[in-house]
């Protein structure tokens, strides 16, 4: 192989790197994301001050065997569901109706808080938003990506997915806005993965580790 100057740029942010058989596998410590060559196939492996996640990408033939090490599927957030901001999303979402409207949940690696941000709205319609992005603090980044969907379905649409394209957040749809109970889609998405995830209120996973990620 003979890759280009760009080519070992790109190695270097995302590398492809082995989980070991016999040693003991180092979770990332950077932000950013990576790829694992495991036992059973390829794995993808994101983090953000906000959370990590483990998951599988494309399976190997048991019967190639690889030698590296086996990896279990894992996703750590440092927060619980903030359903106080949901809800406050969801206040915003009807008085916008039928039109959409965006906001975003904002954590702070300092503090580790949340803090609520209504996006400001340039255009807007049903099936239409263009919002404008809040402007972040060293020690801030985006965990929650929130938008509404007027008077039609909650639901995932492949422009949403697009949209995530290779960062890693938790993304929340409010539609059906014109009854009493308005519906809720969530998932997590990282680096194209999307996890769905459990409802508002819930806890998603085990946060164990996350203790010390705030900069006291």
């Amino acid at each position: 192989m003979k890759p280009t100057q760009a080519d070992l740029a790109l190695m270097s942010n995302t590398p492809v790197e082995m989980v070991p058989m016999l040693g003991e596998f180092e979770p990332m410590q950077r932000i950013g994301h990576r790829f694992l060559a495991a036992k059973d196939g390829l794995w993808l492996e994101a983090r953000r001050p906000w959370g990590r996640v483990v998951w599988p990408l494309a399976h190997q033939d048991p019967m190639v065997r690889m030698p590296f090490g086996a990896l279990t599927p894992d996703v750590q957030l440092a927060f619980e569901l903030p359903t106080e901001c949901i809800d406050q999303f969801v206040r915003d979402a009807k008085i916008a109706h039928p039109a959409e409207v965006g906001a975003a949940v904002i954590w702070n690696s300092r503090t580790c808080t949340v803090r609520y941000h209504l996006c400001e709205t340039i255009t807007a319609g049903e099936g239409h938003l263009r919002e404008r992005w809040p402007e972040l603090s060293e020690e801030e980044s985006v965990c929650i990506d929130l938008h509404s969907h007027g008077p039609i379905p909650a639901y995932f649409s492949s422009e949403d997915r697009k949209d995530t394209g290779s960062e890693m957040v938790v993304a929340v749809v409010v539609g059906k806005l014109d009854r009493n109970e308005p519906e809720v889609a969530m998932s997590l998405f990282a680096c194209g993965v999307e996890l769905s995830m459990l409802a508002p209120g819930s806890r998603l996973v085990d946060m164990n580790g996350w203790g010390n990620t705030c900069q006291r």
